[in-house]
């Protein structure tokens, strides 16, 4: 049950977001049919199961693109999906849950911890695990309800069944062998943006995070989760943190304290100013070899980014590049026209700026519809390679030189399936203008010649200074200037 809530994206998300086209909702047998043999956090549970001879008993997969916070409806019936299903499956040996760890939901500001406590009345002392994002803003609650929490090490998120196969190999120790584990949970008075916790490269100030907790991690310490939170959540719960488990409670404190010291006395390499979009298109034009992508950042979907902002499109249309491609934008209205058009059919359309005006209103154009699609594609990058997935209805127009992806749903472009479905030869091409941040690096970033970062009006600007904060605790880096000490912050005790 995993969505990530972004407070400032200017959209609701209700049901339909995780049964129609920017999400999924799989129930009972359906989920084991959906996520057997993929890079997915059940995926891992699943290969886990059958290799132990446990009998799987499925109860729900949800996911909704990152969005605005759930409202009270959507919130409660998928909540209400699972306690059902705990409660119909009878007595369990144990519990496995995929989470986000930045959900938020009308009148609630932790979703998973309200969720997890929930779980732990109706199940007892049944153990529970869930595996969390690295963006996870990890919660006291979320720690007391819970057996184990599991951390992705990676971002790209390429390590998703590997971190389901983790959490099932420590409760099948907790479960089988009777082991037990404390916690250690600090956090830290940081908002972190995520644009510089990249560990694909293999350097970079969260690749020497991972490394040091890695470093912790023996006999003793057997998971140090360094999360870096998500900084567009507004409550009081948002900032990065590091958790660890141990066989012991000093185990868990003195690895926690130590990674928590690190983790203080790097902050500042986790900045950075990002260019403005017009400069960065500069850099993309002049640069060799193709294709050249232009990331628009803080319209990332996958940060809750709304999908729809202009400010690149409107560049590269004024300028009509050749061989250019912006895309997705999370445009109905226009898919919908294409469709009636159909391929081959001309028309004046009105592209994105439907959302949030204040990001940049919609780019008229005089266009040809070029392709239609269903959207539904198989990932066959390392993130989530051989899930299921759809972007919903999609149509590829060209204007001038320029051709524009638009889709019924909301989605960063992470994987090339996206891309092709729509018969775009990507490779081909000198300009990709994308609506991502970090996750499309792990399919296209040794397929493209360079990459942009560009800073464009979004719901998720890397500059935090810019976001208007209301709930956060203050004082926080790099907001205002911290005095802090590990050791005063850290909190732990039995799982």
């Amino acid at each position: 049950m995993s969505q990530e809530s972004n407070s400032f994206t200017g959209l609701a998300t209700t049901l339909e977001q995780f049964t129609g086209s920017s999400g999924h909702l799989h129930v009972g047998q359906d989920v084991l049919s959906r996520n057997r043999g993929t890079n997915t956090v059940i995926g891992g549970f699943l290969a886990v199961a059958e290799e132990r001879g446990w009998e799987p008993v499925p109860v729900i997969d949800a996911y909704a693109c990152p969005g605005g916070p759930l409202d009270r409806d959507a919130y409660r019936t998928l909540k209400g999906l699972v306690l059902d299903g705990l409660r119909a499956a009878g007595p369990l040996d144990g519990v496995l849950l995929s989470l986000h760890g930045a959900m938020l939901a009308e009148g609630c500001d932790d979703p998973e911890g309200d969720l997890l406590t929930a779980v732990r009345a109706l199940v007892g002392d049944v153990p529970v695990a869930a595996v969390l994002d690295l963006h996870a803003n990890v919660s006291d609650e979320m720690v007391a309800a819970a057996s184990l929490l599991v951390a992705y090490k990676t971002y790209p998120h390429v390590d998703l069944a590997d971190s389901g196969r983790k959490a099932a190999g420590l409760l099948a120790a907790w479960m089988e062998e009777g082991v037990r584990y404390w916690a250690s949970l600090v956090p830290l008075p940081m908002l972190l943006p995520s644009i510089n916790m990249r560990t694909i490269e293999g350097t970079g100030p969260m690749v020497d995070m991972q490394r040091e907790a890695a470093r912790l991690t023996d006999g003793s310490v057997v998971e140090a989760g360094v999360y870096g939170g998500f900084p567009f959540a507004d409550v009081t719960i948002s900032r990065a943190s590091v958790l660890v488990y141990a066989a012991t409670v000093r185990a868990a404190r003195d690895a926690a304290l130590r990674l928590a010291e690190c983790y203080w006395k790097g902050r500042h390499r986790f900045l950075g100013a990002t260019p403005p979009a017009e400069e960065a298109v500069g850099y993309a034009l002049a640069a060799d070899g193709r294709p050249v992508v232009i990331a628009d950042v803080a319209d990332n979907p996958a940060s809750g980014g709304a999908g729809d902002t202009t400010t690149l499109l409107r560049l590269l249309v004024e300028r009509d590049v050749a061989e250019s491609f912006v895309g997705m934008l999370y445009d109905p209205e226009t898919v919908e026209q294409a469709f009636a058009l159909g391929a081959g059919g001309l028309g004046s359309f009105r592209l994105g700026g439907k959302v949030n005006p204040a990001h940049g209103g919609p780019v008229e154009v005089e266009g040809e519809v070029l392709t239609l699609s269903s959207g539904e594609y198989v990932a066959r990058g390392p993130m989530l390679r051989g899930k299921r997935a759809s972007m919903g209805r999609a149509c590829l127009l060209r204007a001038g030189n320029v051709m524009i992806g638009a889709a019924e749903g909301r989605a960063s472009v992470n994987d090339p399936a996206m891309l092709e479905v729509l018969g775009v030869d990507w490779r081909a091409l000198r300009v990709l203008a994308l609506k991502v941040k970090g996750h499309f690096r792990a399919a296209f970033g040794s397929e493209v010649a360079a990459i942009f970062d560009a800073e464009a009006p979004g719901a998720a600007p890397t500059d935090l200074g810019s976001v208007p904060y209301r709930r956060v605790n203050r004082p926080v880096f790099p907001l205002d200037e911290v005095e802090w000490r590990p050791a005063d912050h850290a909190t732990g005790g039995m799982a």
